[in-house]
Parts: structure tokens; sequence; C-alpha cells
């Protein structure tokens, strides 16, 4: 992932799905920490890992007829895998319909 900024215009559109809209409730300790209402505040959040059952490199997946597979070896070469995704990363996706151990091909 990398930083994202949105102007406050753009906050009111539908943006991509890893920005999020939060309300957080802070407590200022001195009169001088107050900030007028409205006023543009950064934050940064760190979420905890989201463990999963399976995830791959994103290499590994292709996007075939709008549905999402794999490549796994058979007799014959390769074959076409049909999987589910879930989370992603900037280097890793969640997929759901390949077994532990399951050799895929990269790109």
């Amino acid at each position: 992932m990398s930083e994202r900024t949105i102007g406050v215009a753009s906050a009111r559109e539908r943006a991509e799905g890893w920005v999020r809209n939060v309300w957080a409730s802070i407590a200022w300790d001195r009169a001088e920490d107050h900030h007028p209402l409205g006023e543009r505040l950064e934050g940064h959040i760190a979420l905890a890992p989201l463990p999963v059952a399976a995830s791959l490199p994103r290499e590994a997946i292709d996007i075939h007829a709008g549905r999402a597979v794999v490549h796994v070896p058979s007799w014959l070469g390769w074959r076409e895998l049909p999987v589910e995704l879930g989370e992603s990363d900037e280097h890793l996706v969640e997929v759901r319909g390949v077994g532990p151990g399951v050799v895929v091909r990269l790109r």
C-alpha cells in the first residue's frame, strides 16, 4: 500500500477500498490543544495482521473471463483453478480454493 491523500471535496466521494472513513473521540489535555470544529487532522492507524488460511503473491493470480484463477500443475502441463479472493496488501492476496502445499505458477 502507499499513502493516499484526498481533499475535502473528494472525501465525500467513493474512495478506494483501503481508504476508510472513521470517527475518533479525542480528549484534549490543554486548552491550546483544541482544534476548531471541522478542522482536518491527519491520523495513522496500524491494524493487526489478519490471519488467513492461504495467501499467494499477486503474480500468481490471473483474471480470466471475470473470474480469479491460479495455474496448478496437471498431467498436460498447467490447468486453471478457480479461486475466491479475500483481503490483500501490496504483496499478498488471501485466496480460498487452494489447499496447503499446492504448487502454483507465477507470471
